[in-house]
């Protein structure tokens, strides 16, 4: 079963009521610095930018350097730099080792970064076996497969082999993560050729994996513009883009042009503009011009940023902008990528560029970039980018990828919708949005997409997606949530789940799972229309809420509601407009009770280790007994003191370490 509105395609129909937008006449920026600023970003000194090199240094001493020349403020202190501890995995020719061994006894090592080259894999891993080409292979589970594509490994996960040979003209990298999946790596069309032919004669092919990790101190660089708000003034606006790229493996240098030197040059060139412009005319909020590192390694940078600006209390409202991939030849649209809660901005900017010409198309979610950072702290956050840049991640990412006139329109438009803000309203979250008007067309067309999108959802599990339609209209539609009847089911889905079947003295009923997967640009390029694909292998680390329904008897129900992310609102009771909360310490634990129309729920906070789950709990009876849907509450303001009781006896945290979420 799903739930409906976990739709990955959601209908961004707000917009930000407060940001008011003036009348001011647009300037057209000059454009004449793009060549040079990314040219020098891609120079082979700079080494392909990968963090922790000696290019990235440089990369960061040159965006400074601009930073400082056009004098923009620093964000604390005297200098840009920002720095945090970075997380390296380290794979070249000296920690990854792919061999073929012929029955006669000799044998050929495979040359890294020429012959092969990573995809994903366990930092330690050794293995060998047989070669094989057939996906239905008996033996399957003792061969290593070589496929000439990503088709049809999405339905391995029941009958997995020891590894995957994927064959590519072109090699993409990636940068390594810990991964549970089949280890998988990109094979040239040569080898794959030399396998094929040469099947008959080889033994067997052996890898090993020894990934190194070290960790070093990198920097984010950020520059400021203050706005005119004075020292109770606590609102900003956060443009930014990631200067790191993907290094090099041998003598190739990843330059990553458009992923992402244009973006950076586009944050150099708006800062200098709006820099002009506030010397003349001040803005209200500040403005942060931030060069992310670490985004092709996990958003370390950004997730450090996010991490200490929100310590730092120094804003109460932040707004993202992101810039990634953009200023592409035949990139086709801009995109407009945002997440389910930040509908108002993702709004806001669509309807102003589509008022100047520069249309920019939504995308709700499936675009993995610096943004999530802030999404996934409640920060209201887009990403800017094109739909079609096949080329990224290879080393075909040059500047003759690049064109300069369609980055100098964005910019400029961009530039304006900046300085045309007077003021966004301090709140404590943005609830005070309005509906845009749409026309009948659009909203025929709008119910037409949502029906298209649910059809599909029905025949998907958990963990799939497709892209439905066809190149003139197509949605990406990624299933994040199902409900389990059986915990068999959801434990054999998610390795090493484990949902308790009793807890003191109820009964699992239900579980709902919800996971936190995204689409990338590669797996939307990689798929066919209309074919439902599978996500790697579900860890429990992919679990965003999980909600687990127990029962003591047939009509007395306890929802365990656990979430990695806070609650933004109390809205789950019908009305939630007049829900109080009443924070109190019960048995040295805090608990936060809220109540509505007399009736209760509690929620609290669990500490384990380095991380804080978020759990809400509510007992009552199911509001139809032939469906697994909402409870109506039944703990009344009197039972307060014994479902605090309940709620301590629950040994919340034993439980979540019993989960192993």
């Amino acid at each position: 079963m799903r739930r409906k509105n976990r739709l990955f395609l959601f209908p961004l129909l707000l917009t930000l009521t407060a940001c008011n937008l003036t009348s001011a006449p647009e300037k057209k920026i000059t454009g004449g610095d793009y060549p040079s600023i990314i040219h020098d970003l891609t120079t082979p000194q700079m080494g392909g930018r990968l963090t922790g090199t000696s290019g990235n240094k440089k990369a960061e001493e040159f965006i400074s350097e601009h930073f400082q020349n056009i004098n923009l403020q620093p964000y604390l202190g005297d200098s840009y730099a920002m720095p945090y501890e970075h997380e390296t995995h380290i794979s070249d020719s000296e920690s990854l080792e792919l061999q073929i061994i012929y029955r006669n006894g000799s044998s050929d090592t495979l040359v890294y970064g020429i012959d092969y080259l990573e995809q994903k894999m366990p930092f330690h891993y050794e293995n060998s076996g047989k070669l094989t080409f057939d996906l239905n292979d008996p033996e399957l589970s003792k061969r290593i497969l070589i496929a000439e594509s990503t088709e049809g490994l999405s339905k391995l996960q029941d009958k997995s082999p020891l590894m995957v040979l994927v064959v590519k003209e072109t090699f993409k990298r990636y940068l390594l993560t810990q991964s549970s999946d089949i280890p998988t790596l990109q094979i040239s069309k040569e080898k794959y050729e030399l396998l094929k032919e040469k099947q008959s004669e080889i033994e067997k092919v052996t890898f090993k994996s020894d990934i190194k990790t070290k960790k070093t101190a990198e920097s984010n660089i950020v520059g400021v513009i203050k706005g005119n708000g004075g020292q109770d003034h606590r609102e900003a606006i956060v443009i930014s883009a990631h200067f790191d790229s993907l290094g090099s493996v041998g003598d190739l240098k990843y330059q990553g042009a458009t992923d992402n030197a244009t973006g950076i040059s586009a944050l150099i060139q708006l800062a200098y503009n709006i820099k002009q412009h506030s010397d003349n005319r001040p803005l209200h909020p500040d403005i942060l011009f931030v060069a992310f590192n670490g985004e092709e390694s996990g958003r370390q940078g950004s997730k450090a940023f996010v991490k200490e600006v929100q310590e730092s209390s120094i804003y109460s409202q932040i707004y993202n902008i992101n810039l990634d991939c953009i200023g592409v030849k035949d990139g086709g649209s801009y995109l407009l990528i945002g997440n389910e809660p930040n509908s108002g901005l993702a709004a806001t900017l669509e309807r102003y560029f589509g008022e100047h010409n520069f249309p920019l198309q939504l995308q709700q979610g499936g675009f993995e970039s610096d943004h999530n950072s802030f999404a996934e702290k409640q920060i209201q956050a887009v990403t800017i980018g094109q739909e079609n840049v096949p080329f990224i991640h290879t080393s075909n990412d040059t500047v003759d990828q690049i064109d300069y006139d369609s980055l100098q329109q964005f910019v400029t438009a961009l530039f304006n919708f900046v300085v045309s803000i007077h003021h966004i309203e301090e709140t404590e979250q943005v609830t005070d949005l309005e509906a845009v008007p749409l026309s009948e067309s659009e909203i025929a067309e709008f119910e037409k997409a949502q029906q298209t999108i649910e059809e599909a959802q029905r025949v998907m599990k958990l963990g799939q997606y497709q892209i439905i339609g066809d190149k003139k209209q197509s949605y990406a539609v990624v299933n994040n949530y199902a409900v389990f009847d059986q915990v068999h089911d959801v434990e054999q889905l998610i390795e090493g789940l484990n949902i308790p079947e009793k807890w003191t003295d109820y009964a699992i009923d239900t579980v709902g799972v919800n996971t936190n997967f995204q689409l990338t640009p590669e797996k939307i390029q990689e798929s066919d229309f209309n074919q439902i694909y599978q996500f790697d292998t579900i860890v429990p680390t992919n679990i965003q809420d999980i909600d687990l329904r127990y029962k003591r008897n047939t009509t007395e129900y306890l929802q365990i509601y656990i979430s990695r992310t806070p609650f933004i609102n109390e809205s789950d009771h019908e009305n939630s407009a007049q829900i109080t909360t009443e924070s109190l310490e019960y048995k040295n634990k805090q608990y936060d009770v809220h109540s509505a129309d007399r009736s209760i729920f509690i929620s609290t906070e669990v500490e384990i280790e380095d991380k804080t789950f978020y759990v809400k709990l509510m007992q009552g009876r199911k509001k139809n007994q032939e469906e697994s849907g909402g409870l109506t509450l039944s703990w009344s303001i009197e039972d307060k003191e014994s479902a605090l009781s309940i709620a301590h006896d629950l040994q919340l945290e034993e439980l979540l370490r019993t989960i192993g979420i």
